[in-house]
């Protein structure tokens, strides 16, 4: 049964989710998890999808970090890492071709549970704690993305969710971010 219902592919968002919370629950399942949680526009489903990550998680991943429709998922997925310790999660998602959007993600986290990058990073231990000390000089290109007038205003927008993330450095970046709200710059930005 649950062979079939790993190739079912549901048509609304009821059968998504009712297919995730049954696959959720058995092992092997991440493939077909990580597919629902690609193909869906449901916050729910993609929740559903993310519970089942205990047992689930390398194929989970295999089928999803370099599909750019991963982005949705990626704050579930600190979430879960940070709050697990899987480390490995963190590492994999910090090599994907959604790094930025992933250390985002994961600086986010750290900041909602009150935490530092560091303590996180050392908790996590290898391979997560190389992969966050390779994605750390994004912050620093992000601060100067900010500050460059000349930089394309998609690419400023991202940078903003890097910065102010950690107490080194958050009182300047709440002052570059302060400067953002000037009337010089895009609406979009500010």
């Amino acid at each position: 049964v649950v062979e079939k219902a790993r190739r079912l592919r549901p048509e609304t968002e009821e059968e998504r989710l009712a297919l995730a919370l049954f696959l959720g629950s058995h092992e092997g399942s991440g493939r077909a998890l990580g597919r629902i949680a690609l193909e869906t526009g449901s916050e729910h489903v993609r929740a559903a999808c993310l519970a089942g990550l205990p047992g689930n998680a390398d194929d989970f991943l295999t089928k999803t970090a370099g599909d750019p429709r991963i982005a949705p998922l990626l704050p579930g997925l600190a979430q879960w890492a940070v709050g697990a310790g899987e480390g490995r999660v963190i590492a994999e998602l910090l090599a994907s071709d959604q790094r930025q959007a992933a250390f985002a993600a994961l600086l986010a986290e750290i900041d909602r549970r009150g935490l530092s990058l560091e303590a996180v990073s050392t908790r996590l231990g290898e391979p997560a704690s190389t992969a966050i000390a390779d994605a750390a000089p994004l912050v620093a290109r992000a601060r100067a993305t900010i500050a460059d007038t000349r930089a394309a205003l998609d690419r400023r927008i991202e940078a903003v969710s890097l910065v102010a993330r950690e107490n080194s450095g958050r009182s300047d970046d709440l002052a570059s971010l302060g400067d953002l709200l000037l009337a010089a710059e895009p609406p979009s930005l500010r």
